[in-house]
């Protein structure tokens, strides 16, 4: 039977290409998913039996088109890079992949009977909502970020001021600085160093354009 015999098949229950022993629903174009755990309408021949031919009007399967896969890994791995996008967008990166293999899935789920169609378009839309959560993520990592490195540094200032102290034969018990003293920019802040013995000295930090600090106290130096 030709191409052209097959596309004027008139609808009807067949035997299945898929499942020895089941029949499945030709709707006159194509095979459809709705299948019957019948017996085929003939039996295979029996080892050494002569050909039996199909009934008269039924679509050969050698010449009729295999069922559509009914997966769609990629509209399984837009979905995939769109969750990723929500957690950590690095350069978007998880946002293109995501949009890119969605689109792929969308246009391969005609062809798998719509399989993987909604799994593509969440992917899409979380990737595109990927991009703000990226800029939240930013919000909130850079402020932590500097407040992490500016602790460092003034950390930094407090070794420093206890680390001369202690070469002088001064033991520094803590060092505490002006609330607000930030490393960040051009100024000055004022620390104040307290010794074993009770005794408290005031230490001035100085911060260049550069971002180079120095400390001048006029007890400890």
């Amino acid at each position: 039977m030709t191409d052209v015999d097959t596309a004027t098949t008139a609808p009807g229950w067949f035997p299945d290409p898929e499942r020895v022993g089941s029949t499945r629903f030709w709707d006159g174009t194509a095979w459809t998913e709705h299948v019957r755990g019948a017996p085929a309408r003939f039996a295979p021949p029996a080892p050494g039996a002569p050909p039996v031919a199909p009934p008269p009007g039924a679509p050969y399967s050698a010449t009729l088109p295999r069922l559509a896969p009914r997966s769609n890994g990629m509209a399984s791995a837009g979905l995939s890079f769109g969750i990723v996008s929500l957690l950590a967008n690095v350069l978007l990166v998880p946002t293109v992949l995501g949009i890119a293999f969605g689109a792929i899935g969308i246009a391969r789920a005609p062809r798998r009977g719509g399989v993987g169609q909604a799994r593509a378009i969440v992917g899409i839309v979380l990737s595109a909502v990927g991009i703000v959560a990226a800029g939240v993520q930013l919000a909130v990592l850079i402020p932590i970020f500097v407040g992490i490195q500016h602790g460092a540094v003034v950390g930094a200032v407090k070794a420093s001021i206890s680390d001369h102290a202690a070469s002088q034969g001064v033991a520094i018990a803590s060092v505490e600085c002006a609330p607000g003293a930030t490393l960040s920019r051009a100024g000055v802040f004022e620390c104040l160093a307290t010794r074993t013995s009770g005794t408290r000295d005031l230490v001035t930090v100085t911060v260049s354009q550069s971002g180079r600090w120095d400390w001048t106290s006029p007890t400890l130096r």
